[in-house]
């Protein structure tokens, strides 16, 4: 026989020998992983492509002769699959699933049956004459199992990522398309930080409110040095949070000789706003901002960069990584390559979740169990932010978890006190209309009012009414069925006009709550969750220019509210203001949101017991955080979204800049759309330059 190879010639006329590839990504998984998987992780890498020994592969990789453009066509993972089953056999669910993503066990099953139809035997005695003294492992691998079977999930999940960033990295290596990264060291970002900071200190005016700040800022430096484990950060809005749980990240990696910090939040727009401030901070290369909205337009441009920024997103090597919750627990639980790549540069890290409990509650038993397991088996530290409520109550209450708070009871209380700027005024005896909205905001002379309602309709109703009976100047609405760009051109005209003291009246829907920096003399938000209500209300004296500041709670007459599950969050945070009217402590939000996780169904897709039953497949099919069930992608023909769908072929950096103009409409809808590019679009002529697309 030839000498067996796993790839053709690079451009210098090498070709890549398949025993030195199996060795090299056999040692390159290993070395990815804690001890404790070394073995595991080792002979998955070693055994992966033993279906690249068939001969009928080997002449296909012949009569391509480097045309890289051709595939081969021949499957090569059922033999690796079947050798390790003989062995140990949950290190076949990662072999067979290298490149087309880990299957469910019962499909499992079935390569044992394909055994020699994939001229298993055939490819395996190829490999003993690379392999003269065998491939049999050097101890009993089933012994290292682990007996719980979501452990074992996790565990295959993790050493199945190491093998194909091995692999993948191997191939790149000899193609010549690889470089390797030079990151920041946690001691250099540590010390920007506390430079950074000590600066910001000195151009700020020592007030109460700076006071809170510096001292959360310090409390997180305090318990960063404490034991791994799970952790939670209340702090008020206003309060320095972005700046407070890095330092509480870094100072942790530091002294735990952790890897990186990962920060989630659940809105792109507060992701865009943090990201930047860490690339302040710590400059460009040491922050990968990661998600679907992310602006292209920040790279270079040429295709270099924008294969940098895939592959970062792949791999994850930044040391501080800004990202959506989907992007964490997605590929957490999915099966997919290209999902899961990342996942063994999890390990060892800090990971942040922002506004946890804005997390569907239809998932979070699988999501918290995984977290545990993170934390349990593989040194993570967990830390949840809050500026509305202690999320320490419901987290032991509901799931089990001892979470030390990082800001002490009585430092909690004080802060709150302190950064109360809006007094919350609850209307429960009759509905409003319009009318009664645009009277009250005459009563209180305010130049300026946010009012948030529940559903685009209301919005879009209630713009057209505000229009009416005040300066139609004055009047601006946002709302999803506007496309990203036009709502930031619209926030950025806002906070001007907010700056300079100018008549400003926003109707909106629940995406201003989602940490939109802007400060309105009043607010008005129509009967809806409870959290969403305390978030409505940081925008309202934001920076404390106001010595009294309102948040009125209504009923719309005539309201709409989305579904039921949101419909269930009213009627609970109904009962919970008829009891409660300053929502600024935090106990009236803690017994809602436990009251609310009790009511209902944490796991209703039964992730859990498909994973325990190691259905890797149905797992990744059904855990899906955001359900697009019904919802079409349409692109508004923008001048600039018309320029790029014009194109002959578009590229990924097309795709993500056409993010900027696209609006996720329900299927009735998008019916009205016509298709450009395979792509649906929106004409721009019926697209309402005030309130988007219209139903």
């Amino acid at each position: 026989m030839k000498i067996a190879r796993s790839h053709s010639q690079n451009p210098t006329g090498i070709s890549r020998l398949l025993r030195d590839h199996l060795r090299t990504v056999a040692q390159e998984t290993q070395n990815k992983l804690p001890e404790k998987a070394h073995k595991l992780a080792y002979y998955a890498g070693l055994w992966h492509d033993l279906g690249k020994y068939n001969p009928a592969w080997q002449q296909r990789l012949e009569e391509v002769a480097g045309d890289r453009s051709q595939r081969i066509g021949i499957p090569h993972s059922y033999q690796g699959a079947v050798w390790a089953a003989r062995y140990c056999q949950i290190l076949a669910f990662p072999i067979f699933g290298h490149h087309s993503g880990m299957p469910d066990l019962s499909d499992l099953k079935k390569v044992k049956e394909a055994e020699h139809q994939n001229n298993c035997d055939l490819a395996i005695n190829q490999t003993l004459q690379d392999f003269p003294n065998g491939l049999e492992p050097d101890q009993d691998l089933s012994a290292l199992v682990p007996k719980s079977p979501l452990e074992v999930d996790l565990l295959l999940r993790i050493i199945f990522s190491a093998l194909v960033d091995a692999d993948h990295t191997d191939a790149a290596k000899h193609f010549g398309n690889w470089e390797d990264n030079q990151f920041s060291t946690i001691t250099d970002l540590y010390e920007q930080l506390q430079t950074n900071q000590k600066e910001f200190i000195k151009s700020t005016v020592d007030t109460p409110i700076n006071q809170v700040r510096k001292e959360i800022y310090d409390f997180c430096s305090l318990d960063g040095k404490l034991s791994p484990g799970f952790y939670s950060l209340t702090a008020p809005t206003g309060g320095g949070k972005t700046r407070s749980l890095m330092n509480f990240g870094l100072t942790h990696c530091l002294s735990h000789n952790k890897r990186m910090v990962i920060y989630t939040a659940p809105f792109n727009i507060i992701l865009e706003q943090t990201a930047q401030i860490y690339r302040d901070i710590f400059g460009n290369d040491a922050v990968l901002e990661h998600h679907s909205n992310f602006d292209l337009d920040q790279l270079e441009e040429d295709d270099e960069a924008l294969n940098r920024y895939r592959l970062a997103g792949l791999r994850w090597e930044h040391p501080i990584i800004v990202t959506t919750p989907n992007q964490l627990f997605e590929s957490l639980f999915s099966n997919r390559p290209s999902k899961c790549r990342k996942l063994h540069h999890i390990i060892n890290s800090v990971i942040v979740l922002d506004e946890a409990h804005k997390l569907p509650i239809a998932y979070l038993d699988p999501i918290m169990d995984i977290l545990k397991a993170l934390v349990k088996d593989w040194d993570c530290t967990l830390l949840f932010c809050s500026a509305s409520f202690n999320p320490k109550a419901w987290m032991k209450q509901i799931f089990e978890i001892d979470c030390k708070e990082i800001i002490p009871d009585e430092a909690l209380k004080r802060h709150f006190h302190v950064m109360k700027r809006v007094k919350y005024r609850y209307i429960n005896d009759c509905h409003w209309n319009w009318e009664d909205v645009v009277q009250d905001i005459r009563s209180q002379n305010v130049q300026s009012a946010l009012i948030v309602v529940n559903t685009t309709a209301d919005a879009r109703n209630g713009f057209i009414e505000l229009e009416q009976r005040l300066n139609p100047e004055h009047c601006f609405h946002l709302s999803t069925r506007m496309y990203p760009l036009h709502r930031k051109r619209v926030i950025n005209e806002i906070r001007q006009r907010l700056d300079s003291k100018q008549p400003t009246y926003l109707i909106a829907t629940q995406l201003i709550e989602a940490g939109v920096d802007l400060d309105f003399a009043a607010g008005y938000r129509v009967l809806g969750p409870l959290d969403s209500i305390v978030q409505a209300a940081g925008r309202v004296n934001r920076s404390g220019n106001y010595s009294q500041a309102t948040l009125t709670i209504f009923q719309l007459a005539g309201g709409n509210l989305p579904g039921k599950d949101y419909r269930q969050k009213v009627d609970l945070a109904k009962q919970e203001l008829q009891q409660e009217k300053d929502l600024t402590r935090s106990d009236s939000l803690n017994r809602y949101f436990c009251k609310l996780l009790q009511d209902n169904n944490k796991d209703c897709k039964e992730i859990q017991s498909m994973r325990e039953k190691l259905m890797f497949a149905s797992v990744a099919n059904k855990f899906q955080l955001i359900d697009e069930a019904g919802k079409v992608d349409v692109v508004v023909e923008t001048e600039e979204a018309l320029r790029i769908l014009n194109k002959s072929h578009l590229n990924q950096r097309d795709y993500q800049q056409l993010q900027q103009y696209t609006v996720r409409l329900p299927e009735k809808v998008a019916a009205k759309a016509k298709e450009n590019n395979d792509i649906l679009v929106w004409n721009a002529l019926s697209y309402d330059g005030r309130f988007g697309i219209p139903d």
